[in-house]
């Protein structure tokens, strides 16, 4: 039976064969999906830690997505017209579907860019959705929150595999009480003994959108203030 070295091992090993030998290489485990994830690349690891994996309004995500897409959304459409993209499957909360494409090229406009299309899948059924293209100029202006979200993402990664209900609802019932704060003050305030799963029930809300922080250059820590939603 292979072990969970040599698994990660035959991960990365077939990642590196469809990646450029110049991009970098991260093992990450995502809590919004519960998975580990091998993702290619600087630009694509911001873009993960920024706006997929800590972005309370995206559901799920999958990565290298192949998918037939076409630009003709209006009257008259013409299913004969699609062609075959690779990208960053996104489900929003809301409903609705967008694919992500990284422009690495684009290092001066840092707006994202989002055009209708429609897509369809092997059942031949066509569907709507946004074509969102996120530039290296914009990750580049973003950057600076990787190590703030790399942080919390981490705290919340050592809950793997707990459920932890009745310390979500103690965090929860905390946070509607006080309503804003600092990490440190609402650790203070939470009736549970191990401040390690409390941390980590935090970041879980965090990520979940149940409490609110905001990125900043300093890193995440006890300082970090925080709100209810």
């Amino acid at each position: 039976m292979a072990t969970m070295k040599s698994h990660r091992r035959e991960q990365l090993a077939a990642s590196r064969k469809t990646s450029s030998h110049n991009r970098s290489l991260w093992m990450v485990y995502s809590p919004k999906l519960n998975a580990d994830l091998v993702i290619l690349g600087d630009l694509e690891i911001i873009h993960w830690a920024t706006e997929l994996e800590t972005n309370p309004s995206v559901q799920a995500y999958r990565f290298d997505e192949d998918v037939n897409i076409s630009l003709t959304v209006g009257e008259g459409e013409d299913d004969s017209n699609f062609t075959k993209i690779r990208g960053i499957w996104v489900d929003r909360r809301s409903g609705a579907v967008e694919f992500h494409q990284i422009d690495a090229n684009e290092k001066h406009d840092s707006d994202r860019k989002s055009i209708p299309i429609r897509y369809r899948l092997t059942d031949q059924v066509t569907r709507h959705a946004e074509l969102v293209s996120i530039t290296s100029a914009h990750l580049t202006l973003v950057a600076y929150q990787l190590g703030f979200w790399l942080k919390v993402i981490a705290f919340a990664s050592q809950l793997r595999g707990y459920e932890l209900d009745h310390e979500t609802e103690l965090v929860g019932t905390q946070v509607q009480l006080l309503r804003k704060g600092t990490i440190r003050s609402l650790l203070e305030d939470l009736d549970i003994a191990d401040q390690a799963i409390a941390l980590g029930v935090i970041c879980r809300l965090i990520i979940s959108g149940s409490v609110i922080v905001e990125a900043r250059k300093d890193g995440f820590g006890y300082n970090t203030a925080w709100s209810a939603p």
